[in-house]
């Protein structure tokens, strides 16, 4: 575990250089322009529920690489607020780096696209004690399933990124299905330890498990320091590639714009290096001309 304090770090990540900066310049004045659409993800046959699942998918932006590569395709999992602006935003910006993004609605059991203010987590929680793993595992897949079959997608790097309750979400989906993910961020996922690991003790981690970045703060009230500690440890264990960042000064959500708790500093370090991971594990045609 690295804690980020924005001063001296040693990190294995290399830091960006002037003409990486550039680039980013350049990249904030040209983006690429990209949008996405509702639409629904069909499910496999003899599936327990035949419910076609809502999702949001954002085609990738075209490739500078030229010769019509595919595109690896992203998971994008939502906080407990649903697939809102801020979730749909940081689908866009992944698209925009060249992946094809899809948000799954997790909460449609109980109505599509439910969208919740920050500041109504007392309706969030009844959502989310509904979901079961069994049908959130089944949800996820469906929604690998659809990018799979998208014609622009790679359908063999497939990747997954979740927020909040859909932080743990991913570490559930890149530990109880590895196969499918070639690489996961987790970012301020509650409720990992002890829920999905034991405090102390064998984990029984699957080798398999893809390459993860994971970011939590160190004034999260809902994830003591010691689980964060714990699920590296656990990780290094296994000898699953990762990496985990921790920033003392941080709270719950600081990577989201819309809440009182983001923080411009971290959410900045935490997009950079999903940015290196991502270049480095999942990378988009034509990476080898961005800053990764």
């Amino acid at each position: 575990m690295v804690a980020v304090d924005f001063g001296p770090v040693l990190d294995a990540l290399p830091e960006p250089t002037e003409n990486a900066l550039n680039r980013e310049v350049e990249s904030m004045i040209v983006e690429p322009q990209v949008s996405g659409r509702e639409t629904e993800a069909p499910r496999r046959p003899g599936a327990p529920e035949g419910t076609p699942l809502p999702v949001w998918y954002v085609p990738p932006a075209p490739s500078d690489a030229g010769g019509g590569g595919k595109a690896p395709g992203l998971l994008v999992i939502q906080e407990a607020f649903g697939v809102n602006d801020h979730i749909r935003d940081v689908c866009l910006r992944f698209a925009r780096l060249g992946y094809a993004v899809v948000s799954p609605d997790l909460y449609w059991r109980d109505g599509r696209w439910l969208r919740l203010g920050y500041d109504d987590f007392a309706s969030a929680r009844p959502l989310m004690a509904r979901l079961t793993e069994e049908a959130v595992l089944a949800d996820l897949e469906t929604a690998l399933d659809f990018l799979a079959a998208q014609p622009e997608v790679d359908a063999e790097r497939l990747g997954a990124v979740g927020y909040c309750m859909g932080g743990r979400l991913t570490w559930l989906l890149a530990s109880r299905r590895p196969g499918r993910l070639r690489v996961a961020a987790v970012y301020y996922g509650g409720g990992i330890v002890p829920g999905l690991l034991p405090e102390s003790g064998p984990a029984g981690l699957p080798r398999e498990m893809p390459p993860l970045i994971g970011f939590f703060g160190g004034r999260d009230r809902s994830i003591p320091e010691a689980h964060v500690r714990r699920i590296d440890q656990v990780l290094e264990e296994a000898g699953v590639a990762h990496a985990i960042y921790f920033y003392p000064e941080a709270e719950h959500g600081f990577f989201c714009d819309q809440r009182p708790s983001f923080s411009a500093r971290a959410a900045e370090d935490a997009w950079y290096r999903t940015r290196l991971w991502f270049g480095r594990h999942l990378p988009p045609a034509g990476a080898a001309a961005r800053p990764w």
